[in-house]
C-alpha cells in the first residue's frame, strides 16, 4: 500500500482521503495529489517531506518553513 505524505508538515497517511481530510483540519489550504513516496526524489531537509520535483520542495519550504 503507498504511502502518501502531507506535504505541509510530513505526516504519513494510507490513502488520499485521509490525507486530503487531514490537509482540511490541520492547514488552511488542503494538499493536491501527492505522489507516493517511492515515487519522489526531492525531500525537504527541515522536516522529511518527500516530492517528485524541485520546485514542489521549494513552494513546501516557502509554504511551510518559511525558507
Amino acid at each position: 500500500m503507498p504511502e502518501l505524505n502531507c506535504p505541509a508538515c510530513g505526516a504519513l497517511f494510507p490513502n488520499e482521503a485521509e490525507l486530503r481530510q487531514h490537509g482540511g483540519q490541520a492547514h488552511a489550504n488542503p494538499p493536491t495529489t501527492v505522489a507516493p513516496a517511492e515515487h519522489r526524489d526531492f525531500n525537504c531537509a527541515a522536516c522529511g517531506a518527500h516530492f517528485h520535483s524541485e520546485i514542489e520542495l521549494k513552494e513546501h519550504g516557502a509554504k511551510a518553513h518559511k525558507m
